[in-house]
């Protein structure tokens, strides 16, 4: 039975699709039990036959309910109906990064802080011991009130050594990921670890700032090689008033060895907190009226004078007096 608009599935009265992809739709909904709006990702009944989908789908469900962040999109329930499994999500008024994307790069002091966000619900999930695998433009949810949310863990794994059975692959010769996101470890054919996220988390800074991706090419064999062998353009070249700690930054995350990289992306969040302090607009509260410094000097100089003649003045007056 298809999900569509008015129906219900259990508790959940169905309104308005949201959007659709290959594992299935995702619907606006009203929990009538606390009148809380939310959102039900439905697995399509193609992708509900595939046994490889319906495994991704119930891996995105189990990983994404144990994560508990302000930065990761909160699972509330997993249920099953007629239609097949669902997954109920918190609602988000916002749109992806990149529909932000669409209308050019974005201010380099807005990229600082939506990187640095989604590196904090890295970090989370990391500690949680779950790496993301597909960290994209279009599974970073930006709230109206400016809060990132991370989306789409159909592609996680465990990073416990006992769970780990695919070593990055799916199947054979299938590398898990988008291809323009993924590490070089991982077009190897190596297991994803922590610093694999950190690499697709500086490809995202980077295409936030310039607007481009920094491997993009003609073709994909051209693309994975640009991943596997060239170094990003120089982020000043692209972003003229991106800082040089920025530029540093960058560079760390998207180096070609994991070693190389940032270990953790709580590391890669301290680094951008740092950036963030030099980009960022100061509040019209915290800033000061005050003279510049080369005019105070004149002001007070000009008082001090002032107060010299008015001075001598007075004593020529007292002695005058005195005579």
């Amino acid at each position: 039975m298809p999900v569509e608009r008015g129906s219900s599935l259990g508790p959940y009265q169905i309104q308005f699709r949201l959007g659709s992809g290959g594992m299935g739709e995702v619907w606006r909904a009203l929990d009538t039990r606390s009148g809380r709006e939310v959102a039900i990702k439905v697995i399509s009944q193609q992708a509900a036959g595939d046994p490889d989908l319906l495994r991704r789908f119930v891996s995105e469900a189990k990983a994404a309910s144990a994560l508990h962040h302000p930065n990761i999109l909160t699972v509330h329930e997993i249920g099953e109906s007629a239609s097949g499994p669902y997954i109920v999500m918190e609602f988000v008024d916002g749109g992806t990064v990149r529909s932000l994307l669409n209308d050019g790069p974005l201010p380099v002091a807005q990229a600082v802080n939506i990187a640095m966000q989604a590196a904090d619900g890295v970090a989370s999930a990391h500690g949680a011991g779950i790496v993301h695998r597909d960290l994209k433009p279009e599974n970073l949810m930006i709230t109206s009130g400016g809060v990132v949310k991370i989306l789409d863990f159909g592609l996680a794994r465990s990073l416990r050594p006992e769970d780990a059975a695919d070593g990055g692959r799916t199947a054979a010769g299938m590398i898990v990921g988008t291809a323009a996101y993924v590490s070089p470890e991982q077009l190897r054919g190596e297991k994803a670890t922590e610093r694999s996220d950190v690499f697709a988390l500086g490809v995202v800074l980077f295409e936030m700032a310039t607007g481009e991706n920094p491997f993009q090419r003609s073709n994909p064999i051209e693309m994975f090689s640009a991943i596997l062998r060239d170094d990003p353009p120089p982020l000043a070249e692209r972003a003229s008033n991106a800082p040089e700690e920025l530029s540093r930054t960058v560079r760390r995350a998207l180096a070609k060895r994991p070693e190389d990289r940032h270990p953790t992306a709580r590391e890669l969040a301290a680094d951008l907190r740092s950036v963030h302090a030099l980009t960022a607009v100061p509040h019209p509260a915290e800033i000061v009226a005050e003279p510049p410094p080369a005019a105070a000097s004149r002001y007070l100089t000009t008082l001090v004078v002032a107060g010299g003649l008015l001075a001598s003045l007075v004593a020529a007056l007292l002695l005058q007096r005195s005579c």
